[in-house]
């Protein structure tokens, strides 16, 4: 996981916009899988104000984020036992959704 964050991480200098965004999204995802909640929040809010972006495609980045991340980290929690964190980020999603 590190070479893949570390990769992505050198790219961001290059990218603006929307392929900023996408990537820094990439990078929360990564590191909700990877269970580290406190990483996937700072590339979350990172992606979230990323300069650039139309109202179409910071929504489109806005509900990647709450799904794919809120669900893996979600699957993290769960499988280390903290119920009722992974059960706080499913209802986020589910109000997302719903």
């Amino acid at each position: 996981m590190d070479t893949t964050t570390a990769t992505l991480e050198s790219q961001l200098e290059k990218k603006s916009g929307l392929e900023k965004a996408q990537a820094l999204s990439q990078l929360a995802f990564l590191y909700a899988q990877g269970g580290l909640p406190a990483r996937a929040e700072k590339y979350r809010r990172m992606a979230q104000s990323t300069a650039g972006l139309s109202p179409a495609e910071s929504a489109a980045i806005h509900t990647d984020l709450i799904v794919r991340s809120d669900l893996a980290m979600a699957r993290v929690l769960q499988g280390l036992g903290r119920y009722a964190e992974a059960e706080a980020m499913l209802q986020r999603v589910g109000g997302y959704l719903f």
